[in-house]
């Protein structure tokens, strides 16, 4: 068993034990550097090279690998710590079960499962084996959701927020991806579930964001996966402490323009496809510079406004 958490100092802490809870060993890691304690007592610093994001799937993934196949003669591989004569591990093969303890009382808890066939929709039959997220808002079942190995489908059904099961395979993301852009994997079951739940109690609450310039309805599958300021956080997206500074209407701004074009997150730089999305970023960045309010909807260069 492996728990992995972030404390104030912002390192991650990750402390492996059995099921009994016989102590295997614990990791800390900030940006820069790694420090492991074996079972043993035997100590491990060395500089953080894995070149992947802080996060505690990672720490969870360097913290189990170093237990299980000791720190000595380490080489870096793929982003995590492992000992030269062991071969790589898969942890989502070896992990049984995934518990995300996430804000506002959202617990997201995954199990692995054998389904027989059952009908997901008309036609579409899916079974196998399974990972089955439960999702719990403070104790309460808030919803479910589910990835099919090898039908390479992802379902999920959220009380209150949609109308039966959604589900999502790779017919859908042929003609844009070729099929699945991405290997899922356990850490993503779970945080798709959570973001499912807050960008559609968002929605739910608020309406859409954007108000003043008129907005195109997304495709189901693509406000899912890569939601737009229409199912958006009000206000400067993770730079909030601007939201009560004259710089919040460049954030508003910037939202109506991407609302009114139909960019994401994804669409930064893409002026192999269109410069309408770069438009939108270039008057936010200007507003931020000059502190100067701007509507991308006035500006000339914005063509979709």
């Amino acid at each position: 068993m492996v728990v992995a958490d972030r404390r104030g100092d912002g390192k991650l802490h990750a402390k492996v034990t059995d099921r009994s809870g016989n102590d295997h060993g614990d990791l800390v890691s900030s940006s820069s550097l790694v420090q492991y304690r074996a079972a043993t007592g035997d100590m491990l610093q060395a500089q953080n090279e894995s070149g992947e994001p802080a996060t505690l799937e990672w720490a969870s993934r360097q913290a189990y690998g170093l237990a299980k196949d000791g720190a000595a003669s380490l080489v870096w591989d793929h982003g995590v710590m492992r000992a030269q004569r062991a071969a790589r591990r898969d942890t989502d093969a070896d992990a049984d079960e995934l518990e995300t303890v996430w804000a506002n009382g959202l617990v997201a808890r995954l199990e692995k499962r054998d389904l027989p066939p059952q009908e997901l929709a008309p036609g579409r039959t899916v079974s196998g084996k399974a990972w089955v997220t439960t999702l719990t808002k403070d104790g309460v079942v808030a919803g479910h959701s589910i990835w099919f190995e090898h039908d390479q489908v992802f379902a999920y059904q959220l009380a209150g927020l949609t109308d039966g099961i959604v589900w999502i395979g790779p017919e859908h993301l042929k003609a844009d991806y070729g099929g699945w852009p991405f290997k899922p994997d356990l850490a993503w079951l779970n945080l798709q579930t959570i973001a499912a739940h807050h960008f559609k109690t968002l929605t739910a609450k608020q309406g859409f964001v954007a108000k003043r310039c008129e907005t195109p309805q997304p495709s189901r599958l693509a406000q899912f996966f890569f939601p737009t300021v229409q199912a958006n956080e009000a206000g400067c997206d993770r730079l909030h402490y601007f939201d009560a500074t004259v710089l919040r209407d460049c954030c508003d701004d910037h939202d109506r323009c991407y609302s009114k074009v139909g960019c994401t997150e994804r669409s930064w730089w893409q002026f192999w496809k269109s410069w309408s999305c770069d438009a939108c970023n270039m008057v936010a960045v200007s507003c931020f510079l000059s502190g100067n309010f701007m509507d991308p909807c006035l500006f000339k260069y914005a063509w979709a406004c």
